[in-house]
């Protein structure tokens, strides 16, 4: 057998069957677990709404006592794009637990 930089044909076809196996890992199959995850969202310790993460959306969200914070779930990631209360630190938080102290609201990443 012919060698190049001292491998054999078979060793050649073993390498690629590897990559070919290692790449898979990063093939995303419907049913996989960014379709099985869910953000729920609470506003007062009560159940508010429910959303799959693996569809982009907005969602207004009433919190407490008139106040009011906007979801965006967007390439399978959740955030808090606008809210009115004084301090915004939602606004900064990321999955898998985005809290608002001031308008009660909870948001929840988890796993079906």
């Amino acid at each position: 057998m012919r060698k190049r930089f001292g491998l054999t044909k078979p060793d050649l076809v073993l390498i690629a069957i590897l990559l070919i196996i290692s790449g898979l890992g990063f093939v995303q199959f419907p049913g996989a677990s960014l379709y099985s995850e869910r953000v729920t969202v609470s506003v007062n310790g009560e159940f508010y709404a429910e959303l799959p993460l693996g569809t982009d959306a907005t969602l207004e969200i009433a919190g407490f006592n008139g106040t009011h914070n906007t979801l965006l779930i967007k390439n399978g990631r959740v955030g808090v794009i606008a809210a009115d209360c004084p301090d915004k630190l939602c606004m900064e938080q990321h999955e898998p637990l985005i809290i608002c102290l001031p308008n009660r609201v909870a948001i929840a990443v988890s796993n079906d």
